[in-house]
């Protein structure tokens, strides 16, 4: 490491740039699975942020233009109705631009974390994987949290004091009367355009500058054992001598992800002139050419920190630093209970440690591989099971719109949807594990077990259901004592209080969608221990729980993948097939099918998917699985009657998987 540092000492800008590139593609694997895994998803939601906004403003326009009454615009009682109903129409907007700037920060922080950590291991020499990086970004992303809320507070501060500074000069120019208050737009033209370019430089100058420190202690919070402000501190230490390096190294990239966002926004968004397919090219290259520029940031950003540490003749040790790395991705489990340990078996040791090392692409691949070796029984099962959900599916979307369509409709419909998803998850979760201790199944087999299966299944989703229920209730009664205290205020306070509701509003909704994903990833588990251990209900819920440990975005990134599939295959059916009046009918049915296949193929990978991680998640605890054991505890359930298994017995994968 020690003659890297000397290389890193001499570097240029244009060194800095080059070496960005030769680490990015010397890891390129790596960093394409963190690409595809946070940078895109970032991507998408600046560019999304960008077209959503002019839609939602044209919206708002093309309403109130629709509803404006020129007839009545005397009238005071309409007009108090128009503009109350245009505040809480942009009200709702800037309450929805909060939350995609929130989910940007998040993810950024995210992506930050992971980028970082796997340049640092780049150059450690570390043996580094996508799963260790993502098993350590949920402990760099705490650290960073800290320093960046430091980073807000430090602003916020900044812009205060400069606000007074603003006010302050203004009542001066006043009282010296170069500035009329009476006359202030007609005769202080020149003036305030001086005043207002005085003061924005060196205002904009510390922002930069601030902002250039954040960058560094970004870093530093992730390859030190500081944090917050002592982060700063250091940060703003290690850019002195090289402020010029960090400067134009930043601004080049701003210039180009400012110039990338530009031009979505004017040719893709606003750029009604040209045909739609160019239109929809232009956005698909901007998305490719930001996520490009978002990643090479954060790899420069690293890149400059052992810069400024080589300049300050600060000495890194390979040693030392690895260390620090793997303390991230060594963290600590809380065994489970001895009665519910799932032991290995000795033919199964080389495919434990298989699923042990697994990342995302790769257990989607297995899953390929699952369903190929066992299609026969898979495709009777898609027929007999998976078809009829995903029809219901589509056929809920369809119906919702008939005007026949009730309350006890959509009850009757989601009843039955609920009844299907847990048959089909016992069928297709029993296969797969049926597939993996090599035993003879049939079509016949899983339906005779299917019932038994489902039973114990729908004790462990009724749990998880009032789980939820409480959860929700918890935060309507907070909602509504938040709503009801300003409505008993006075109109002014009321009135006041509206900004500050919306940020509440925003809070509350965030931590809610993350508590609900959290008790839906918990489920995502003990669906499956309900199934392959003989435990349900609570219990099954606690051990999927301890499962995920350790294992979170593994099984958060696999889960949310599959669901955006999924939704986007049904809002595709919903915009094309049931709201697309202006295509052909034929293209509207061909489309319908295409629709309804894709579905049916993501839901059966979905669940063998989800199999195939409560194995990663028992390898990863080093939990084994006996071939033998699990063989007949899947055989009891076609047996005629269910004989539990000994509390000491050990649950695990044995012999050679398909």
């Amino acid at each position: 490491m020690d003659r890297k540092l000397a290389e890193f000492h001499f570097m240029g800008i244009f060194d800095i740039y080059r070496e960005a590139y030769k680490v990015t593609v010397s890891w390129k694997k790596i960093f394409l699975q963190i690409a595809l895994a946070l940078t895109l998803p970032l991507a998408i939601i600046y560019l999304a942020q960008i077209e959503i906004s002019a839609l939602a403003l044209n919206a708002i326009n093309q309403s109130n233009l629709q509803n404006l009454d020129l007839t009545q615009m005397g009238n005071p009682k309409y007009t108090g109705n128009l503009k109350t109903r245009f505040a809480s129409e942009m009200i709702i907007f800037n309450v929805s631009k909060a939350i995609y700037g929130l989910c940007s920060i998040i993810l950024s922080l995210f992506m930050t974390s992971a980028v970082v950590y796997t340049v640092a291991c780049v150059y450690c020499s570390k043996d580094i994987t996508f799963k260790k990086v993502m098993s350590a970004v949920p402990k760099l992303w705490k650290r960073l949290v800290i320093t960046f809320l430091w980073f807000l507070l430090i602003q916020f501060v900044y812009i205060f004091i400069m606000s007074i500074v603003v006010a302050l000069l203004m009542l001066l120019l006043l009282e010296s009367g170069i500035l009329s208050v009476d006359k202030l737009a007609v005769k202080s033209t020149n003036s305030m355009s001086v005043f207002g370019m005085i003061l924005a430089i060196p205002f904009m100058i510390g922002f930069i500058y601030i902002s250039f420190i954040w960058y560094m202690a970004a870093v530093v919070s992730i390859l030190e054992d500081i944090r917050g402000i002592k982060a700063f501190k250091k940060g703003k230490n290690l850019i002195k001598g090289k402020i010029w390096i960090v400067f134009v190294t930043n601004i080049l990239l701003q210039i180009c992800n400012t110039g990338i966002l530009f031009s979505f926004s004017s040719l893709a968004v606003h750029g009604e002139p040209l045909a739609m397919v160019f239109r929809v090219s232009l956005g698909i290259l901007c998305l490719v050419l930001l996520v490009i520029f978002i990643h090479f940031g954060l790899v420069i950003q690293t890149i400059i920190y052992f810069v400024c540490k080589s300049h300050h003749k600060e000495n890194i040790d390979k040693s030392s630093l690895g260390d620090h790395l793997d303390g991230y991705h060594l963290g600590h489990y809380v065994p489970l209970n001895k009665d519910e340990d799932v032991q290995l078996a000795g033919t199964m040791d080389r495919k434990s440690e298989e699923f042990e090392s697994m990342g995302i692409f790769d257990i989607y691949r297995e899953a390929y591989k699952v369903t190929m070796s066992s299609r026969k029984i898979f495709s009777q099962i898609v027929l007999a099971l998976i078809l009829p959900f995903a029809l219901v599916t589509l056929a809920q979307i369809e119906i919702v719109q008939l005007p026949i369509t009730n309350n006890l409709s959509n009850l009757i419909f989601t009843l039955f949807h609920s009844v299907l998803l847990q048959l089909l998850t016992s069928a297709v979760v029993y296969t797969a594990a049926c597939a993996y201790c090599s035993k003879d199944i049939t079509s016949k087999k899983v339906m005779i077990a299917v019932p038994k299966l489902w039973k114990r299944l729908v004790i462990t989703y009724l749990w998880v259901f009032l789980i939820s229920f409480v959860y929700s209730f918890l935060l309507i009664i907070l909602m509504v004592i938040l709503f009801v205290v300003p409505g008993i205020l006075s109109d002014q306070v009321a009135l006041k209080s509206t900004k500050i509701m919306s940020v509440l509003v925003v809070i509350l909704l965030i931590l809610y969608m993350i508590g609900a994903i959290y008790i839906i990833l918990i489920w995502y588990m003990a669906s499956v221990v309900s199934i392959l251990e003989d435990i349900r209900g609570i219990k099954a819920i606690k051990k999927g729980k301890n499962l995920i440990k350790g294992n979170f975005w593994i099984v958060f990134v696999t889960f949310f993948l599959l669901l955006i599939c999924n939704m986007g295959t049904v809002f595709s059916f919903s915009s094309l097939v049931v709201h697309g009046e202006s295509l052909a009918m034929v293209v509207r049915v061909v489309l319908g099918i295409c629709c309804l296949l894709l579905l049916v193929i993501l839901i059966h990978f979905g669940l063998v998917t989800q199999t195939i991680v409560y194995f990663v998640c028992k390898s990863y605890h080093k939990e084994n699985i006996n071939k033998s054991n699990l063989g007949d505890h899947l055989d009891d359930y076609h047996i005629g009657y269910y004989v539990p298994l000994n509390k000491d017995e050990d649950l695990q994968l044995g012999g050679n998987a398909v």
